[in-house]
């Protein structure tokens, strides 16, 4: 039963321009991204039609393009998480309370340029919510990710231990200043290759710091370890001593090396 009927009165007429009214008021509608411009606006095509009454005929209408649309990310204190948005991503579209034209041209507090409210023009895209057929596959309901869409690749926040899952490369590049790890424990698993680019690399450890691996590589520097090694072991070769019957001779008599001694001269012999 309508209202008029309840209340015997005529409510057609306040019902009609309450209609009107709403009919122009634009709160929220999701979107799909039809371009961005690699800054911070995206053009947004409407997801939901309206009904449209034109002459006495009902049509569904597709709304507009929204062109010039700020987007919204997490962004606070100097830090900021971007993402690579692109056609096809889907969005909720909010529109303010009034024309956002002047704030959005140079910021601060400023007086509306229109008075128009809830408009089309003013709205704000808000990136990440998705219809059912994009849902997100294998959603970790127990930790943080940050995470591609298929899960390959993540890091993952996990009560007090941090994850890096990844079937390709882990980069670190340090431009400036030092990269330093300080842990009790650092394990590193990656199926293809892990790379650290640093001027400096700084690893503490108060309990251990194991390399498990056929072969290390040390590039320039291994010849200076090399020569260090040796250094030491000539050191020891050239002071140590032979017992013959109980006998113990002197040093050798000159320098060795570990590739002549079965042949070296000792003293006493």
């Amino acid at each position: 039963m309508r209202i008029n009927e309840l209340i015997k009165t005529e409510t057609g007429p306040i019902e009609a321009a309450m209609s009107a009214l709403s009919s122009r008021m634009r709160v929220a509608l999701p979107g799909i991204i039809q371009s961005f411009d690699g800054v911070n606006t995206v053009t947004v095509l409407c997801a939901i039609r309206e009904r449209i009454n034109i002459g006495g005929n009902l049509s569904w209408e597709t709304l507009p393009l929204l062109v010039d649309v700020p987007i919204i990310i997490p962004r606070a204190g100097g830090y900021c998480l971007t993402l690579p948005i692109v056609k096809g991503d889907e969005c909720l579209v909010i529109f303010a309370d009034m024309c956002i034209d002047a704030w959005y041209q140079s910021g601060d507090v400023q007086n509306q340029q229109d008075k128009r409210r809830h408009d089309l023009s003013d709205g704000f895209a808000i990136i990440g919510p998705w219809s059912k057929p994009k849902a997100i596959t294998d959603y970790s309901s127990d930790t943080a990710q940050l995470r591609n869409e298929d899960g390959t690749a993540y890091i993952e926040l996990d009560g007090t231990t941090i994850n890096i899952q990844t079937p390709g490369d882990v980069n670190i590049n340090s431009t400036g200043g030092d990269t330093t790890v300080n842990c009790d424990k650092v394990t590193v698993n990656a199926s293809d290759e892990a790379d650290i680019t640093a001027p400096k690399v700084k690893v503490s450890a108060s309990d251990s710091c194991e390399v498990d691996c056929p072969q290390i590589a040390l590039s320039d520097v291994w010849a200076n370890l090399r020569r260090l090694v040796d250094e030491r072991a000539f050191t020891v070769f050239n002071a140590h001593v032979h017992s013959y019957g109980g006998n113990y001779t002197g040093a050798p008599t000159s320098g060795m090396s570990p590739t002549n001694h079965a042949t070296a001269k000792v003293r006493g012999l």
